[in-house]
């Protein structure tokens, strides 16, 4: 998400940029390494114990607590299936795994092997922090994906690795005006 968006988000929620960023945190792991951001944020600025911040999470079903009453230990607390709308997980990964083509033309009659060079869990972890963990940008990739495999099946591009796709984020250089037109495919 841009700044822009993290703040629409928090307005149209009801909550504040620290829960947005708990949120964040609690996706990506952050807290489980002692050099994490959340760690150094812990330490330096504030603990995120705040009973009223996790009670609206609470509320608004974007989290739930299992922690002991007055106990704000990350680790116990899990994301909901609301919070996936937002902040996306390995199923994102996978999607994009299972709708990327396994061989692209290569000319020639020939085909070469595009999802090779990576398992799909790892993919999965790579994709996620490629896009920041940001589901709207996965639904931007997943549109854009449509356009750049009929480009490259047209012949209009060059096929490219899974790990490339994501490493170079081709989906930036895609534009939606590239889409084939409603028509394309039939005979007329």
């Amino acid at each position: 998400m841009t700044r822009k968006q993290e703040l629409l988000f928090c307005i149209e929620h009801g909550i504040t940029i620290k829960q947005l960023y708990l949120l964040y945190m609690l996706r990506t792991g952050e807290f489980n390494s002692p050099k994490s951001v959340l760690q150094l944020y812990v330490k330096k600025i504030e603990k995120f114990d705040n009973e009223e911040d996790v009670a609206k999470l609470e509320k608004l079903d974007l989290i739930e607590n299992f922690n002991s009453p007055g106990k704000y230990m990350p680790e116990m607390f899990m994301l909901s299936n609301k919070a996936d709308n937002i902040l996306a997980t390995t199923d994102a990964g996978e999607e994009l795994w299972n709708a990327y083509p396994g061989m692209f033309p290569l000319g020639d009659q020939k085909l070469f092997i595009a999802r090779s060079g990576i398992d799909s869990e790892e993919f999965s972890e790579f994709y996620l922090k490629k896009i920041d963990y940001d589901m709207e940008k996965h639904r931007e990739v997943m549109r854009k994906l449509a356009i750049y495999v009929h480009l490259v099946e047209t012949g209009q591009l060059n096929g490219k690795k899974i790990v490339d796709f994501v490493k170079e984020r081709i989906w930036d250089a895609i534009s939606e005006k590239d889409k084939p037109a409603e028509n394309w495919g039939k005979d007329v």
